[in-house]
């Protein structure tokens, strides 16, 4: 590594460190003055009662924020490293992490009283989620419309000629390395519980239910935004795609928090990276003017098939059981 990149990576290693520091102590002091106060309020307040949210805030950040960040950190760097994982490993990892933030966040909202209604989860009102939804969607659609806009004047104004397709990219590559059908079925999986994951911690927790906890909004919704930029760094840390992802970060939660529904956030997320995902592997098997890929061997099938069926399960036990949950907790 050159001595300027080596130099530049540690000063944005230093400035996420720093991020992160400051996203941590912030949420302890509202938590602590919050729950100062409500000792001095309640005669029935104890020790366990007012550490028991710190605790829970910290459990969050350990699964939800330290995860990403190293790997953001660590990504650009070592990409030597990521080429000798198989697509079942990457698959796997990548699958592992925000099943263990979904579920450390709904450990801690169904000890709520408002249980899962808490982070935007509102089951009673179908037709008001299929609303939030189609607002979230259609909000987005006209931001990204004036986003590239935006990026066509740059380019008009710089008299810059379009650039092709980048597949050197971090984000390009990793979703090119899936060149079979089962393995893409399989990636997009994965990309859903990865949109669910980062949505019901920065939107869900973060801003809705640590928003509400602590009567206040405007420091979550800083470190909600500070959580989606650092976990996005292995994108790039060029300015365009800091400006980028703040500007997405703003919107998801603006959504959120007029709708007071997470799937306003969670539906469109999916959308927007499914969408790039099938426009970078149709690009990609244009360039090299060959079809998807379908040749499995017996292991590599039979592992897929299993996956999917697994996280097929999941998806309608979740879908059975929340309800359920729902009406006991709320």
């Amino acid at each position: 590594m050159a001595p300027s990149n080596h130099k530049r990576t540690w000063l944005i290693i230093g400035i996420a460190t720093a991020v992160v520091a400051l996203c941590i102590m912030t949420g302890c002091l509202l938590l602590v003055l919050t729950n100062y106060t409500i000792s001095y309020t309640s005669s029935s307040a104890t020790v366990g009662t007012i550490m028991k949210p710190i605790v829970e805030f910290f459990l969050v950040i350990a699964v939800g924020l330290f995860p990403p960040v190293f790997g953001s950190l660590i990504y650009p760097n070592n990409r030597e490293i990521q080429a000798l994982q198989t697509n079942v490993q990457r698959l796997l990892s990548n699958w592992v992490i925000p099943i263990g933030q979904i579920a450390a966040v709904l450990y801690i909202v169904l000890n709520h009283p408002l249980g899962i209604h808490s982070i935007g989860i509102l089951t009673g009102d179908v037709d008001a989620s299929y609303t939030a939804i189609l607002e979230g969607t259609s909000v987005l659609i006209l931001f990204l419309f004036l986003y590239a806009k935006v990026l066509q004047w740059r380019q008009r104004k710089s008299n810059q000629e379009p650039k092709p397709f980048d597949f050197t990219t971090p984000v390009a590559e990793r979703i090119i390395r899936y060149k079979k059908f089962w393995e893409r079925f399989s990636y997009a999986i994965v990309l859903f519980f990865m949109v669910v994951g980062e949505e019901i911690i920065s939107r869900g927790y973060l801003v809705l239910f640590m928003g509400n906890r602590t009567h206040t909004f405007i420091p979550w919704i800083i470190i909600s935004i500070g959580f989606t930029i650092v976990c996005h760094l292995y994108q790039g840390k060029g300015i365009n795609l800091i400006l980028f992802h703040t500007l997405f970060a703003i919107f998801f939660i603006a959504v959120t928090l007029i709708t007071r529904n997470l799937f306003a956030a969670i539906v469109p997320h999916f959308l927007f990276d499914l969408m790039n995902a099938i426009r970078t592997w149709k690009l990609f098997d244009q360039q090299n003017k060959k079809p998807m890929e379908s040749i499995y061997s017996t292991r590599e099938k039979g592992f897929y098939l299993t996956f999917i069926s697994i996280n097929f399960i999941i998806l309608v036990g979740v879908a059975l059981l929340v309800p359920v949950i729902s009406v006991k907790v709320g």
